[in-house]
């Protein structure tokens, strides 16, 4: 998790100190980061599912199983799942395509990597921030602060609950990412 935190990060410090006119000095690196903190964290949470899975039912993983389709028994790796598959991002009030987590890491896996542009949102206080084009001339809402930094913090507490039931809280340390 230290590595996803240390991509994010860095495209976070990127959107903050670089200007548009100086973005091209960044972009190669940005999309980099950004790409593979995306692929990564999403091997992240089928990994939890896996890892819960043989924990707590004492079953072998199946090849099918993924974040987005095994939900998880214990209540609290639950709550955490349900909050990331509720996060959504879309350009505009009541728009009714959006992008969730895994419209990204689908999107990175086949446009790898993928350059994108920094948009100021305005809807969001003007915060700097990528957005991906969702199709009918729609994209979505600031893709770090609604989808990316969140999915991370989720996982976060998820890899803690984890560490619990495998009674290695005290050697695992994992820290959030805020903005």
């Amino acid at each position: 998790m230290g590595h996803i935190r240390s991509n994010l990060a860095y495209v976070l410090y990127a959107l903050q100190r670089w200007e548009d006119c100086e973005w091209s000095l960044v972009e190669d690196t940005v999309a980099r980061e950004l790409s593979c903190a995306t692929m990564f964290l999403g091997g992240a949470l089928d990994g939890m599912v896996i890892l819960e899975v043989g924990l707590s039912r004492g079953t072998q993983p199946a090849a099918s199983m993924s974040f987005e389709r095994t939900t998880f028994e214990d209540a609290a790796l639950r709550s955490a799942q349900d909050a990331t598959m509720a996060l959504k991002s879309n350009e505009r009030e009541g728009q009714a395509l959006y992008a969730d987590f895994w419209t990204l890491a689908n999107f990175w896996k086949h446009y790898f990597p993928y350059q994108p542009r920094p948009t100021v949102f305005v809807r969001s206080g003007g915060v700097k921030d990528f957005s991906v084009a969702l199709g009918d001339g729609s994209n979505s809402g600031p893709v770090m602060r609604d989808l990316l930094v969140p999915t991370f913090n989720h996982a976060c507490s998820m890899m803690r609950i984890i560490a619990t039931m495998l009674s290695a809280q005290d050697s695992f340390t994992v820290q959030d990412l805020s903005f």
